[in-house]
C-alpha cells in the first residue's frame, strides 16, 4: 500500500510539460531529481505528498484523456463540458465507461499547472456536461469551491497495489462496503494493527486497496464473481440491502448457499457474515422495509447459530447498533451508513481481529513515522483557513527515512496567530487520566528570530497538549466561557544570546476577570538544544483538577525538570471535563522576517514502547 503513495512524486511536473498532442508518457526512475523543490504547498486533510520518491520506481503509463473545460471543481464533485472544440468529441454514456473506467486513477492539471491526483466510483452526463460526484477521493490538492471556468488537463493512470501485510481481509458486500466511509475504514484498520492488515479483492477502491464490493450487488452478483473473490484469511460478508421487497426464504437460502460454496474454496479462512442495518426513517416505505429486513436478519442469525462453527461466525448489525433505524447512523439520504457508524463498527471488528495471535501484538496505541501520506487517520491537519494562510507541511527525507517539515513563512503586521500545526484527539489513549507520548524533532540551523522577538523573549511554540469543549458545547460556547488561556502543557523553542532553547511550560493560567485571574503557568524547564540534531522528547502526564495533576519530561533521555525528586512538576492541569488533544507543529502570533521549519518524526502515543504509564 504504501508504495502507491511514494510514485506519485513523480506525476506533477511532467504533467505539466506534457503537450495536449501526447498521448502516453512513460516515467522512469531518471528524472527523480527534477522534483525536489516543487511540491511546498499547504495540504489538505488527507492529501499526499509528493516529495518523495523512490529509488528505483517502477513506470507508469499516463495516457492523455484530453483538455477540458472546467466548469466546477470542488472537494465532492468535478464538473466540466462534455465537449472541448479543439480536442474532444461529444461523449455517449457508453462513451464515458471506456474514457473513464472506475479501476484507473486520475489526474487533473490546473490552469495554475498544479496537479492533483484522485479517483472516483462512477462517472455521468448531465445536460451538457460531465459530472464527477460519487466517491470522490482527493489524493492530493484538494481543491477549494470554486465556480469560475478554468481549462483543465485529465490524465488515467493503471495502480496495482502490493499489500504488505501478512492478513488479509476480504470485504464482501454492496455499497455499505463500498461508500467513502467504508472505503476509509480499511485504511483505519490497517494503521490501527500497525499496517499489518493486507487486504484483497476484484475491485480497487479509491485509497487504493482492494475488496470485492460495489454499489447496488445483490446475492445473484455475488454468485456470478464467487471464482472471482481470491484467498483470503478474514471475509467480511454484508450483502442483502438490495434484495428489499424479493422473497425473504429464497434470498436467506441464497446467501447461505453462497456462504457454503465460499467456505468450501478457502476452509481456512474465517468468514463473518453481517446481519444488514434495518431502514431509517428517511426511507420510503420504512415500515414495510422494516418487517422485510427483520425477516431476513432472523434467518442469517438462525443459519449460523445452526452451524455452531468456529470459521463461520455472526456479526450482528441490528443488535449492535440499536435503536438501528437511529438517523446518527446514516448519511443524509437516509441509505449508506454514516462516519460515526463506521468508527464504531472499526472498534466491533477491531475487538475481534484483537484476538487472532498474528495481529494482537501489532498495536496498542498510535505510531507515526512519516514515511509517507496518508498520515494516520488519527492525525489531521490543522484547518483553520484564517490562521494557515502561511503555513505548510512537507515530507522531506531525514532521518535516514522521511520526516514532516513544518514551515511557517515570514509575516508582516500579523492580525491572527500564524500556525503551521497537525492535531490528534487522545481520547483512547488515555489510561486512568495517564498519557505518554514521544516525538523526535530537529530544529535547522538556520532557524533564527528577528531581534525584536529575541528581545522580547518571544518563543514558538512546537507541541501542547490543548483543551477543548466538553460533549454537547460547541466551539464558540468554549472559547467564549472558558476561564483558562492558553494550553496547560507546552513545548517552545526561543532564541537566546547563547543559541536555541526548549522551554517547557506547565499550569493553569487564568483569564483576567475570572476567578482563576491569579493563577499563571510557570516555566518548568529550559534546555539548550544543538541544531541540526534530532532530538527525542518523551512527555508524560497525569489529568486532574488538582495537585495530584503532575508532568514528567526528558529529551534525549536526559530529565527536562530539576530541582524535583522524581523530576515531575505537580498541578493542576485540567480546564473542563473534556480530556485535552495533542498540537504540534509550529505557532506564534506575532510578526517575524524569517522562514521557520521545524521537522518532526517517529510519534508514538499511548504505546508500549514509550515508558510505562505507572
Amino acid at each position: 500500500m504504501r508504495c502507491f503513495y511514494q510514485f506519485f512524486a513523480i506525476l506533477s511536473l511532467l504533467f505539466i510539460a506534457c503537450s495536449d498532442e501526447e498521448q502516453k508518457i512513460a516515467i522512469g526512475s531518471d528524472e527523480v531529481n527534477s522534483y525536489e523543490d516543487f511540491f511546498d504547498f499547504t495540504l489538505g486533510e488527507d492529501a499526499v505528498d509528493f516529495a518523495r520518491v523512490a529509488d528505483d520506481p517502477k513506470k507508469f503509463d499516463l495516457e492523455a484523456i484530453g483538455t477540458f473545460k472546467a466548469k466546477h471543481i470542488s472537494y465532492r464533485e468535478i464538473v466540466f463540458f462534455n465537449f472541448d472544440k479543439d480536442s474532444l468529441p461529444v461523449f455517449d454514456a457508453d462513451a464515458l465507461k471506456e474514457v473513464f473506467p472506475r479501476e484507473r486513477f486520475y489526474a487533473l492539471t490546473y490552469d495554475n499547472g498544479l496537479t492533483a491526483v484522485f479517483k472516483f466510483s462512477s462517472v455521468k452526463l448531465q445536460g451538457n456536461t460531465i459530472k464527477i460526484n460519487n466517491n470522490l477521493k482527493w489524493h492530493s490538492l484538494g481543491p477549494k469551491n470554486t465556480q469560475r471556468d478554468q481549462q483543465v488537463k485529465l490524465w488515467s493512470f493503471t495502480y496495482s497495489p502490493e499489500d504488505e501485510g501478512k492478513v488479509r481481509m476480504c470485504f464482501v458486500g454492496d455499497s455499505q462496503f463500498h461508500f467513502q466511509e467504508a472505503q476509509d475504514l480499511k485504511r483505519s484498520l490497517d494503521v490501527a494493527f500497525g499496517r499489518d492488515l493486507k487486504f484483497v479483492g476484484k475491485h480497487l477502491d479509491n485509497n487504493g486497496y482492494r475488496f470485492h464490493a460495489y454499489n447496488q450487488y445483490t446475492l445473484y452478483d455475488l454468485k456470478r464473481s464467487l471464482d472471482e473473490i481470491p484467498e483470503s484469511d478474514y471475509f467480511l460478508v454484508n450483502i442483502g440491502t438490495n434484495e428489499w421487497k424479493k422473497p425473504v426464504a429464497e434470498k436467506v437460502a441464497s446467501l447461505e448457499d453462497q456462504i457454503g460454496k465460499l467456505h468450501k474454496k478457502y476452509p481456512a479462512a474465517k468468514i463473518l457474515v453481517h446481519t444488514i442495518m434495518p431502514p431509517s426513517t428517511l426511507q420510503r416505505d420504512q415500515a414495510e422495509r422494516l418487517l422485510w429486513v427483520k425477516e431476513y436478519n432472523g434467518g442469517i442469525r438462525n443459519f449460523v447459530n445452526a452451524l455452531n462453527s468456529e470459521k463461520i461466525k455472526l456479526i450482528d448489525l441490528e443488535k449492535q447498533f440499536q435503536p438501528a433505524n437511529d438517523l446518527k447512523w446514516f448519511n443524509n439520504d437516509g441509505v449508506h451508513l454514516s462516519a460515526l457508524f463506521y468508527s464504531k463498527y472499526q472498534q466491533l471488528i477491531s475487538s475481534y481481529l484483537a484476538a487472532d495471535s498474528k495481529l494482537s501484538e501489532a498495536f496498542t496505541g498510535v505510531t507515526e513515522d512519516f514515511e509517507s501520506f496518508p498520515l494516520t487517520d488519527k492525525l489531521a491537519f490543522h484547518n483553520n483557513s484564517n490562521t494557515t494562510a502561511a503555513g505548510y507541511y512537507k515530507l522531506v527525507e531525514a532521518n535516514a527515512g522521511m520526516a514532516l517539515r513544518a514551515e511557517l513563512q515570514p509575516t508582516v503586521n500579523l492580525k491572527a496567530p500564524h500556525r503551521s500545526e497537525m492535531t490528534m484527539y487522545l481520547d483512547p489513549y488515555y489510561q486512568d487520566d495517564k498519557m505518554a507520548i514521544a516525538i523526535d524533532f530537529m530544529v535547522p540551523k538556520n532557524w533564527q528570530l528577528d531581534s525584536d522577538n529575541v528581545d522580547n523573549q518571544r518563543r514558538v511554540m512546537i507541541l501542547q497538549i490543548h483543551s477543548k469543549p466538553e460533549e454537547g458545547q460547541t466551539w464558540e460556547y468554549y472559547q467564549k466561557n472558558l476561564p483558562f488561556n492558553r494550553p496547560a502543557i507546552a513545548l517552545y523553542i526561543t532564541t537566546r544570546a547563547e543559541g536555541i532553547y526548549a522551554e517547557l511550560y506547565y499550569g493553569l493560567n487564568g483569564k483576567p476577570g475570572t476567578e482563576f485571574a491569579d493563577r499563571k503557568w510557570a516555566r518548568v524547564a529550559s534546555v539548550p538544544l544543538e541544531l541540526d540534531n534530532w532530538n527525542t522528547f518523551n512527555l508524560k502526564y497525569k489529568l486532574a483538577f488538582d495537585d495530584s495533576g503532575f508532568l514528567e519530561a526528558s529529551l534525549n533521555d536526559i530529565p527536562m525538570i530539576t530541582g524535583s525528586e522524581n523530576g515531575r512538576a505537580y498541578g493542576a492541569n485540567m480546564h473542563n471535563k473534556a480530556k485535552p488533544y495533542l498540537k504540534f507543529g509550529q505557532y506564534r502570533y506575532w510578526a517575524d522576517s524569517n522562514t521557520h521549519q521545524v521537522l518532526f518524526d517517529n510519534l508514538k502515543v499511548g504505546n508500549r514502547e514509550i515508558v510505562s504509564l505507572d
